[in-house]
């Protein structure tokens, strides 16, 4: 995979913060947070993948959501397939903001039933990591205060909690978005300086 460039109407940052090179399990790289501020490490786009044609006629896309994380997920974790991080970044990946809102195509309850249908493809701590960061600021972001609640049961039944990913979690829910957006743009400003000295 190769490194991107994430531009949203309020920053550009490069991404992932912090490489994969397979120190850790490919999915606690993506999902565990390794920060108590900021974006957890991980980020995978999927124009950011260069995968060997084998990859795909082998395990190929799932017919579902979170693809190209399955995708991966199975190629290192099944078929034992090496991932590095190309350090520079061929990729542009324009966000906008806000995001979608629950009509669209995903449903926070279908990401919950698509991460317990892994298994072992991720340990505890991501699975707990995935509810409890990922989906959670998508959830919120997108106005289902509901899934509060089943989400942390869900990562405390299915995950393993670190005090990071519940401190994430609290921040979540407790912090107005705009507020979180502000302090994500700050971060992200300073981030950009240091790669620049």
């Amino acid at each position: 995979m190769t490194m991107s460039r994430v531009v949203t109407p309020h920053s550009s940052v490069l991404l992932p913060e912090r490489p994969y090179h397979g120190a850790v399990p490919f999915d606690e790289w993506l999902f565990d947070r390794h920060t108590w501020l900021g974006r957890g490490a991980g980020f995978l786009q999927t124009s950011s993948l260069l995968v060997p044609r084998a990859v795909f006629e082998h395990i190929g896309f799932a017919a579902r959501q979170h693809e190209e994380w399955e995708l991966v997920l199975r190629a290192t974790k099944q078929l034992n397939y090496p991932l590095l991080t190309v350090p520079q970044p061929l990729v542009v990946h324009y966000r906008d903001e806000p995001r979608p809102s629950l009509s669209g195509q995903y449903r926070w309850q279908q990401s919950v039933t698509w991460a317990q249908s892994l298994g072992s493809l991720l340990t505890r701590r991501a699975h707990s990591g995935f509810l409890l960061g990922y989906l959670s600021r998508d959830a919120q972001g997108k106005g289902a205060y509901r899934a509060a609640l089943p989400l942390l049961a869900a990562a405390f039944r299915h995950g393993s909690p670190t005090l990071r990913q519940l401190f994430a979690y609290a921040s979540i829910w407790s912090v107005p978005r705009g507020w979180r957006r502000q302090i994500r743009g700050l971060l992200d400003k300073g981030m950009a300086d240091r790669l620049r000295q």
